[in-house]
Order: C-alpha cells, then sequence, then structure tokens
C-alpha cells in the first residue's frame, strides 16, 4: 500500500505562514460518521474531533476542521470559489491517501485557522536575554586571503569572514559550501549545521539544555515583527549560552547579520507549552 502524504505542523521553522493554495490543485478529500452539521455535498464536516472524507463531496461554505482531516478510499474534496478549509496545523495533520485528493478551485482556499500563539504556549517566564546569530557569507568580505587546512587539504578563505565564522560557527565561501568552526577545529560542509547535524534554518535556536530541554518548541513574544510570531525549535546549544539566554539563528548573509543586532535585549518573554 502506498504511503499518504501527511501535511503537519506548517510551521516557518520558520516563520509562521498562514497557508492560501488559490490555484487548481490536489491535494485530499474527507469524510465523518460521528455528530455532524450539513455542510457540504456527499459527506459532513464534524462538529468535534477528526474529519475523515471517504466519498466525494464539495464544500458549499467555509469551515474550520476541529482536528486531523483524513482524505482516504479514493475520495475527492472540492473547494469551489470563495471557499476556505481553515485547520490547526500548529496541531493537527492533513493526511492524503493514494488515490484520493483536494480539488483547490479558483477562489477557494486552505488555510492556517486563525489561533493566539499564546493559548498554546502558556507556559511563560520573563527576564530572558535574546541574542541572534547567522550564517556570513564570504562575498560580503574583502579581506586577504588566508590558508587554512583542513582533512590535509589547504583551501584560502578571506581571513575577515573566517573570523565570522569562528564568531558564527558556519559560513558559506566562494566556493558554495560551508565552512565551520567548532571543538576548536575547522570543518568543511555542504550545509551549515546546528549542534545536533541538523540543517540550520531559520526558527533554531540555541539554547541552555539544562533550562530548555533539546528540540523543545516556544515563542518569544517579545521581539520585532515578525520574530514575535515564530515558532522556535531548541536544536542549537553553545558554549556561552548560560541559564535565561536563547541565541536565534537569523539566516545568512548581511541582512541576517542586521537581524541579530535588532532582535538583541534583554527582558524577554519565552513561553513554551506546558
Amino acid at each position: 500500500m502506498d504511503e499518504p502524504l501527511i501535511i503537519h505542523k506548517l510551521i516557518i521553522l520558520g516563520l509562521i505562514s498562514f497557508f492560501s493554495f488559490g490555484v487548481e490543485n490536489v491535494f485530499a478529500g474527507i469524510h465523518s460518521d460521528n455528530l455532524t452539521e450539513p455542510s457540504i455535498i456527499g459527506c459532513s464536516l464534524p462538529l468535534s474531533d477528526d474529519w475523515i472524507v471517504t466519498s466525494d463531496c464539495t464544500m458549499l461554505e467555509s469551515k474550520t476542521v476541529p482536528g486531523n482531516v483524513w482524505i482516504q478510499n479514493n475520495s475527492l474534496l472540492t473547494i469551489p470559489e470563495g471557499v476556505t478549509l481553515g485547520i490547526d496545523f500548529l496541531n493537527f495533520n492533513l493526511t492524503v491517501f493514494s488515490g484520493s485528493g483536494v480539488l483547490i478551485q479558483s477562489g477557494g482556499t486552505i488555510t492556517q485557522q486563525d489561533f493566539n500563539l499564546e493559548d498554546y504556549f502558556s507556559s511563560c517566564s520573563n527576564e530572558w536575554y535574546i541574542t541572534g546569530y547567522h550564517t556570513p557569507v564570504e562575498e560580503d568580505y574583502s579581506g586577504d586571503f588566508i590558508p587554512i587546512t583542513i582533512n590535509e587539504i589547504s583551501r584560502e578563505f578571506r581571513q575577515d569572514f573566517v573570523e565570522k565564522v569562528m564568531v558564527n560557527g558556519w559560513g558559506r565561501t566562494l566556493a558554495g559550501d560551508y565552512l565551520g568552526y567548532y571543538s576548536n577545529s575547522f570543518h568543511l560542509n555542504d550545509n551549515a549545521l546546528d549542534s545536533e547535524g541538523n540543517v540550520l534554518v531559520v526558527g533554531i535556536i540555541a539554547v541552555d539544555p539544562t533550562i530548555i530541554e533539546p528540540n523543545s518548541n516556544l515563542i518569544i513574544p517579545t521581539l520585532p515583527d515578525p520574530w514575535n510570531e515564530v515558532i522556535f525549535q531548541s536544536s542549537d546549544e553553545g558554549a556561552s549560552i548560560i541559564g535565561k539566554h536563547i541565541d536565534v539563528f537569523t539566516g545568512e548573509g548581511a541582512e541576517a547579520a542586521q537581524e541579530t543586532y535588532r532582535i538583541t535585549g534583554n527582558d524577554n518573554r519565552v513561553c513554551q507549552q506546558p
């Protein structure tokens, strides 16, 4: 049996996107036999619990699903013009089984349902120090080239770029690969990585693991827009990150470097799921 397509936890690892699919496309279809209300042709939307679609149906009005959405049994859900299907992707999944789909007609949409992040991340504490780190890009620098030997192979990099790499951990070279510095030595890789070996993306933060457990999700609502709406994941660490201190990865290049200054400050509020 083919594996289903699962669309879940659509967060930006980085910035939150309120998803809106306005093109004709096939994603999923749905049905439920529990408490229902008339809202679609050929199947019905649950008042509570998951929505399981097992026959073709067309939505007649915009609705928000109160749980997961399962599309199976070769079913097709059609979302016509002016109709929106809302799903809380923060907590639930959209699962599409082989042979089933969702037809989003022109003007129809699937969106992240509106929610208040602090309703989900309600365990909050204050007086956090926030800093930022980024991945420098060598083409932004103009220093003299210096040789560095990595795994018995000598490469040349701009000196001012290397100095930034030693502070931030990784940098993108002129050749397009990444120069890293950790454990008192230089490394090369196809991507910049966090301390757990994951590719660094916006939304990753470095924390003190004795204060925040690894791979925890949290928000920092006191940060400037759009960082106050990002759901962060604590998958990185750093020797200088101690106690109530969080280091936020802001991306690559000069603009990301400027963001590190914009978000740095004391007296921040951090919220986790209870």
